[in-house]
């Protein structure tokens, strides 16, 4: 998994979700590598959970695009020293929002694996496309959506925002409330779809 904010670093609401969703897959027997920015290189192993942060290599940004391209060259680094070092052994690549799925992108190109995203909201939702960096965000997240082989939203109206604002297929997208008991065994099933698909050997 790729993500932008892990606890002990907290930017908002997602490294809340995604350490509950790592902690439910943990429950279930199934193995997850996290991987976020932060100040240092660090690691541990909690259960059936890795956790490693990345050194970011720019500590001063001129706005939070400027932020993410700066922190998806640590996150691509990091990854792929793990990937080499599991032998390639990863079955799916879990992205996290916009802001660490640049490097996923980069990460499903290098080493063939199946992407997911998971979307909490969107910039439409944020407030749409005001100025130029709204919009360049905006285009980003195109990007990510076109190349992600499932995206997993935890709202509908996220799910709404994914159809009508982007034009996502409404085939493409899966609804997971973030906090249910069954968020494990629902997102081992996504998990399985994605794998089994052959849409990602492109």
């Amino acid at each position: 998994m790729l993500t932008w904010e892990f606890p002990p670093k907290v930017i908002g609401e997602i490294s809340e979700i995604v350490q509950f969703i790592v902690h439910e897959l943990c429950r279930n027997r199934v193995k997850s590598i996290v991987v976020y920015p932060s100040f240092h290189d660090a690691s541990y192993s909690n259960g059936l959970a890795e956790v490693y942060s990345t050194a970011e290599s720019i500590r001063t940004n001129l706005h939070v695009l400027h932020y993410v391209i700066s922190i998806s060259i640590d996150l691509v680094r990091k990854s792929s020293e793990i990937f080499y070092q599991k032998r390639g052994k990863i079955d799916i690549i879990h992205a996290h929002e916009w802001t660490s799925c640049i490097a996923a992108i980069w990460l499903k190109t290098l080493f063939k694996k199946p992407l997911i995203m998971s979307v909490y909201t969107t910039e439409d939702m944020r407030g749409g496309r005001r100025d130029l960096l709204s919009k360049s965000i905006h285009q980003v997240e195109e990007m990510c959506f076109k190349n992600a082989d499932i995206i997993v939203t935890h709202s509908k109206e996220t799910q709404r925002s994914l159809v009508n604002d982007y034009k996502v297929p409404s085939e493409k997208i899966r609804f997971l409330n973030p906090f249910s008991n069954r968020i494990a065994s629902t997102l081992t099933q996504i998990y399985r779809e994605v794998i089994s698909s052959k849409s990602f050997d492109s």
